[in-house]
């Protein structure tokens, strides 16, 4: 199976070689990739127009309870409802804090409904982290479950809710969508805040708006687009970025995503053996996990690997006809996935080329465009960048960098990465890690 031929097209220009002329800062950067599209939706639109188009299907499936689409939308729009009535709106913050289940899914959704953005905590972080995010955040409430709430109190002084304690409360909610008179969310709005490692040990709080994330669901859609036919596994911690990436190619194709329980084995063949007997069909994870399976996994049709370099014995392992096999690459800062490379068995492995509306970057040094085939610093630009990071101005402005226009160019704004890349004569981007680490083995 090959990548979308239309997208291949479209995405041949950023291959280009740039100019070995050194050109002025303002000009040293363009967007080579157009906007994705006119409409510019809030995330959980693409759920609910799947409500409106297939409401008996199997949305969600946790054990042996199933949600249709139209049963899912009803609950969160229920305890969307209730959070209006705690304050939830746009511009507040919301921790969620729960185990493997439906409730965080349904209350993901009803965070983004009524326009408040979402801040996933693990509940296998320590309880420093968790007070440090509460604390950044400002978050109005934290929702949680009956089974954590005494935990999550010793974390978090504000107000919890425990879904499944209040579920009589919620249950006299109007089922009901929220309108957008009623919500007030916009695609400017933020959609979540998702915590990555600080090199310096704090936190990082990335800030990613409804209309980021909408954008890069129709544009992974153009390279792996699932159907109403297919099952996807969300395996992921909802702390992670990944998980966007599960929920949301269920969701925004009418499929049926499927949650694991505490028992649900992590790795190894017990996993593999479970995929099988979910009917996992789509399946996104790490190399190194994927590396403890050595059964296969029979139902599957799409397979992505990201977060780690992927070794070749993985590929020749897994990659086969009838499975989309794509090795993916993007930092939470760009949303979720900026790149993509589909595997083949016995073909080099490449973080392959942007997704439509990504722009590419390499640059030496002096932040000038290397040639091309040679290596320099990646940067991304496009309609995903991140707002920035919670409350580390200092840090957003080093990170997320705006190259003025002049004429009848507009100014550009660019994530800068610190992974070193090149250009192939594919037209394929190859990686090599990070810049620090390279200055690192050199001296």
């Amino acid at each position: 199976m090959e990548l979308n031929p239309r997208l291949n097209s479209e995405l041949n220009i950023t291959a280009k070689p740039a100019r070995k002329k050194k050109l002025p800062l303002a000009h040293a950067f363009k967007l080579d990739s157009r906007p994705i599209a006119e409409k510019f939706g809030c995330l959980h639109d693409l759920f609910e127009a799947q409500v409106r188009l297939r409401p008996d299907a199997a949305a969600l499936i946790f054990g042996d309870e199933t949600l249709s689409y139209r049963e899912l939308d009803r609950r969160a729009n229920q305890v969307a409802r209730y959070l209006q009535l705690q304050g939830a709106g746009p511009g507040k913050f919301i921790g969620l804090y729960f185990e493997r289940s439906l409730q965080p899914i349904v209350a993901i959704l009803a965070c983004l409904k009524t326009g408040a953005a979402y801040v996933p905590i693990d509940p296998t972080y320590p309880g420093d982290r968790i007070r440090h995010i509460m604390e950044e955040s400002e978050a109005i409430l934290m929702l949680t479950e009956a089974a954590l709430a005494s935990r999550a109190a010793e974390y978090f002084d504000g107000p919890l809710v425990a879904l499944d304690t209040e579920a009589d409360v919620i249950g006299r909610q109007s089922p009901q969508r929220l309108t957008r008179d009623e919500s007030g969310v916009k695609p400017s709005d933020l959609a979540y805040v998702i915590y990555t490692s600080g090199t310096t040990g704090r936190p990082k709080g990335v800030m990613a708006e409804h209309g980021h994330v909408y954008k890069f669901v129709l544009a992974f859609n153009e390279v792996c687009a699932t159907t109403p036919q297919d099952r996807v596994y969300q395996g992921f911690s909802l702390s992670f970025d990944g998980s966007v990436e599960e929920i949301w190619m269920a969701f925004s194709n009418g499929s049926a995503l499927v949650v694991g329980d505490k028992q649900t084995p992590r790795f190894g063949n017990e996993l593999g053996q479970y995929l099988v007997q979910q009917g996992i069909t789509y399946f996104s994870t790490v190399p190194t996990l994927l590396s403890t399976i050595t059964d296969g996994i029979s139902t599957l049709k799409w397979l992505v690997v990201s977060g780690e370099i992927c070794p070749m014995e993985i590929v020749n392992r897994w990659a086969r006809p009838g499975l989309c096999m794509l090795n993916v690459y993007g930092p939470t800062e760009a949303t979720v996935n900026t790149t993509a490379f589909e595997c083949v068995a016995g073909k080099p492995i490449t973080i392959g080329r942007p997704l439509k509306g990504y722009g590419i970057h390499i640059v030496d040094g002096e932040l000038r465009p290397v040639p091309h085939g040679e290596k320099g610093e990646l940067f991304v630009s496009g309609e995903t960048l991140a707002r920035g990071y919670l409350k580390q101005p200092e840090l957003t402005a080093e990170k997320f960098m705006t190259i003025p226009g002049s004429g009848a160019n507009e100014s550009l704004r660019l994530y800068r990465t610190g992974d070193l890349v090149r250009w192939n004569e594919a037209g394929e981007l190859e990686f090599f890690g990070r810049i620090d680490s390279q200055v690192k083995i050199r001296g």
